[in-house]
């Protein structure tokens, strides 16, 4: 009867598509201990099967050993189904799971990429206009340093001298040689796909820049430097005043 219940339960569950894995992983822990007492049963048959003196009838001793042998073998032979069952239910369950959890981190994720489209772009663009703000500036305080007349007694210790403009925001009075800077190390790309950088941005050569090679200017020395930092500073203001033309165009086209 014990058995009969079992196999009815074997088959319930098989045929039930809400069972739990729960439910299949307790029933397979019973069909086991079922198989292991299955078997002691049919070895126990067997034994008294073969032995005359307990069962005198051979034809009844058979029946019994063979009825012991097919409720363990039915018991065996099902076993891998129910196995492969809780498999398959398990599997559904951990996805269902996994669904749930997708869903939650979907939902933030989802925010995060339209924070990003929002955030980037805007600060791209500031960003990147300060920064060449900042590079022209630069170059106009380098060039007040280097024309300041020392030979006046006035400049000497009047604390006049202007240090780049990421030394004074960021507190500093030097960079050491290991630090990272902000106008020489940032890298930022552009939000559009591709290899294009906002910062630093593309700066094909300007070869009337470049200083020719020329001849020692001997005692005249302090006037040709001071003539060549003019002339540096005026190519590189006029070069600064295109890019900032040329990124302010940038920004007024129309997408394609």
């Amino acid at each position: 009867m014990a058995m009969a219940t079992l196999e009815q339960k074997i088959a319930s569950a098989l045929a039930d598509d809400s069972i739990t894995s729960t439910v299949l992983a307790e029933l397979i822990t019973e069909v086991e201990i079922g198989i292991v007492a299955a078997d002691k049963a049919a070895e126990e048959e067997r034994e008294k099967a073969l032995d005359p003196i307990a069962s005198p009838d051979a034809v009844k001793a058979r029946t019994a050993l063979a009825d012991a042998e097919f409720r363990r073998d039915r018991l065996r032979n099902v076993l891998p189904r129910l196995q492969q069952r809780f498999s398959e239910v398990e599997a559904h369950e951990r996805y269902e799971r996994w669904v749930v959890d997708y869903e939650q981190v979907k939902a933030e994720h989802d925010g995060l990429v339209q924070e990003l489209r929002e955030t980037y772009p805007a600060i791209e663009e500031k960003l990147t206009e300060l920064l060449l703000r900042i590079e022209t500036g630069d170059r106009e305080a380098k060039r007040v340093n280097s024309e300041k007349p020392f030979d006046a007694k006035e400049a000497n210790g009047d604390g006049r001298w202007l240090l780049e403009t990421e030394l004074v925001a960021r507190g500093l009075d030097h960079f050491r040689i290991h630090d990272l800077q902000i106008m020489r190390d940032l890298k930022l790309p552009q939000f559009e796909a591709g290899a294009q950088l906002a910062w630093p941005p593309h700066r094909p050569i300007d070869w009337s820049s470049v200083a020719p090679v020329a001849r020692h200017p001997g005692a005249d020395w302090a006037a040709a430097q001071k003539e060549d930092n003019v002339r540096r500073a005026a190519n590189e203001a006029r070069w600064a005043e295109d890019e900032v033309v040329r990124q302010a165009e940038n920004r007024r086209a129309p997408a394609p």
